[in-house]
């Protein structure tokens, strides 16, 4: 019997199997919707069961995006957003295709690159985490964590994960030889934001992400600190998105007026007779101007609205901007990225993800949620950039550079890009 103060487990999986139907923008690969409402009514007895059960529903879509969170993952979620994120500070390497995307499994996950042993591979190794500080390296092979085998079967974190200031016993393989280290989880003060100067006076600036409550703040102070700077690089490689909006506020500090980005969107509620509305988001010198027609639907009449708002203030100054991009440049990275290279920007580095879908979140039962693909997005000229799966286009940089190595930390010695970068920028 499930605590008397929650839902019922099949309460939350109708609710789940609801607000797909509401919701999902792509109606046709929900098929025939109602097979599901109660296939599994009598194998639920608890909300981890509902949720186990609600997934099962939702991978018959074939978006790897669109899945209920438990309610850990929900807190999990909460506290990233406030930057509190607790662990080792690594991330996994993920099996590439030939044309350098990620490879993906059954459940449309990316595969872990694995060694030859069979261990995964790190990727990156956050600097001044406690991984970094107990000298690991992008590169190395996570063999054993507290004496138990780490495989593909599970994710890094699970293996990794745990409360601050616990410890974790890693056997550590390099270049064919292992070591063990003892780290001492803790939290990651990872900055959103990285600024400094490089050579030749060209001002550098990262946004890891779209997802912290005040990056774009934090990337206008950085901008503030590089008033002298003669041209700017813009590092959205390795930023998987985050929210939409503030991908249109950093492309307006590059955007003196246009467009900036299209989107689509599935209007919520309308299980039987789908509607959608365009919303349309442009720039004038100092205005941000949203324009959002409503399709019309037999009773329900076509209409459009247009909503003008301050915009966050032009601030390149007409200087010279690098935008480096990657094959894990995602989602609200490529809507920021495609506006400015609209507006002139040079996009520098490799073929980007292709993810031109968007989600919402909608609350469920027991401190569950729902992330449900209910938009597509498209480029200020109009393009879209795939699905991220199946059809996954993405931006084609006007200055193509591969990664020299395949693992490194972002500026440093190895990194190519950022020196592609500089001396485009002072040839210009």
């Amino acid at each position: 019997m499930w605590p008397t103060n929650e839902a019922s487990p099949q309460s939350l999986y109708e609710k789940a199997w609801s607000t797909a139907a509401d919701n999902l923008f792509d109606i046709k690969s929900m098929g025939l919707w109602s097979r599901w409402r109660h296939r599994f009514d009598r194998s639920m007895q608890t909300t981890d069961d509902a949720v186990q059960r609600a997934n099962e529903m939702l991978a018959s879509i074939g978006d790897a995006y669109t899945r209920v969170l438990s309610r850990a993952e929900v807190d999990a979620e909460w506290q990233a957003g406030l930057g509190n994120i607790f662990g080792i500070g690594v991330a996994p390497a993920f099996r590439r295709n030939n044309d350098g995307r990620p490879m993906l499994d059954a459940h449309l996950s990316p595969l872990s690159e694995l060694d030859v042993h069979g261990h995964p591979v790190l990727a990156e190794v956050v600097p001044g985490g406690p991984a970094h500080a107990a000298g690991l390296k992008p590169g190395d092979a996570i063999a054993t964590a507290d004496g138990v085998e780490v495989d593909s079967k599970l994710r890094l974190s699970h293996y990794l994960s745990g409360p601050d200031k616990s410890t974790v016993k890693l056997t550590v393989c390099r270049k064919g030889s292992e070591f063990e280290v003892t780290i001492v989880r803790g939290q990651l003060a990872r900055p959103i934001v990285t600024v400094q100067m490089l050579d030749k006076g060209v001002g550098y600036l990262r946004l890891d992400d779209f997802m912290q409550r005040n990056g774009i703040r934090l990337f206008m102070d950085g901008l503030l600190e590089l008033k002298a700077a003669r041209a700017l690089i813009v590092d959205l490689r390795r930023n998987p998105g985050g929210y939409s909006s503030q991908a249109v506020e950093l492309a307006s500090l590059f955007v003196k007026q246009g467009p900036i980005v299209v989107s689509k969107s599935r209007i919520s509620g309308t299980k039987l007779l789908a509607r959608f509305e365009t919303m349309k988001v442009s720039l004038t010198e100092d205005t941000q101007v949203t324009e959002t027609k409503t399709d019309g639907y037999f009773a329900y009449g076509a209409k459009t609205e247009v909503d003008r708002t301050p915009r966050v203030p032009y601030m390149a100054d007409g200087r010279p901007v690098v935008v480096l991009v990657d094959r894990d440049s995602a989602s609200s990275s490529e809507m920021a990225a495609s506006a400015m290279q609209f507006h002139g920007c040079i996009l520098l580095g490799d073929q980007t993800f292709g993810k031109g879908i968007g989600q919402i979140e909608e609350n469920l039962l027991n401190g569950t949620r729902m992330v449900i693909t209910n938009n597509r997005y498209y480029t200020a000229d109009g393009r879209w950039l795939g699905d991220a799966q199946k059809r996954a286009y993405g931006l084609t940089p006007n200055v193509s550079v591969r990664a020299k190595t395949r693992y490194h930390q972002l500026l440093d010695d190895n990194d190519n890009q950022v020196q592609a970068a500089v001396e485009f920028l002072t040839k210009a």
